[in-house]
C-alpha cells in the first residue's frame, strides 16, 4: 500500500510540475506586450479624462522605465507594478476612486523606487 501511495505522489508531483511549468510565460514577451500595451492606452490620453490622467501618467512612466529581465529584482517590480495598474483599472471601472488613488499610489512608489535604485530617475532627498 505504502509503494502505491508514494507512486500516486510521485505522479502527482510530476504532473504538477509540468503543468507548472508550461504556463510560465517568458518574462521579455510579458514585458515587451504590457509596455507596447500601455504605450497604446498612453496615446489616446487626450481623449480620457480629468480622473484617467494619473493612472495614464503612471502607465507612460512605466513604458518608458527600462526593466532587466535577467534581474529577478527588476522583474518582480514590475510585475508588482502591473499588479497595482490593473487593481488601478479594475477600481477605475467600478468609480471606487479612493482604491484606485491608492493602487496607483503604490505602483508610483514601487516604480519611483526602481528608477531611484537603477538611476533612471530623480533623487528624491
Amino acid at each position: 500500500m505504502r509503494n502505491l501511495t508514494k507512486w500516486a505522489l510521485g505522479s502527482l508531483l510530476v504532473c504538477s510540475g509540468v503543468l507548472a511549468a508550461s504556463q510560465t510565460d517568458n518574462v521579455s514577451q510579458t514585458v515587451t506586450q504590457s509596455v507596447s500595451d500601455w504605450v497604446s492606452t498612453a496615446d489616446t490620453a487626450t481623449t480620457l479624462s480629468e480622473r484617467d490622467r494619473p493612472l495614464v501618467k503612471l502607465e507612460q512612466d512605466v513604458a518608458m522605465t527600462q526593466f532587466d529581465s535577467a534581474n529577478p529584482m527588476h522583474v518582480l517590480r514590475l510585475k508588482r507594478i502591473m499588479h497595482y495598474l490593473s487593481e488601478a483599472r479594475t477600481y477605475d471601472q467600478q468609480n471606487w476612486q479612493y482604491n484606485r488613488d491608492d493602487a496607483v499610489e503604490r505602483a508610483t512608489n514601487i516604480l519611483r523606487h526602481h528608477q531611484v535604485k537603477t538611476g533612471q530617475g530623480q533623487h528624491v532627498i
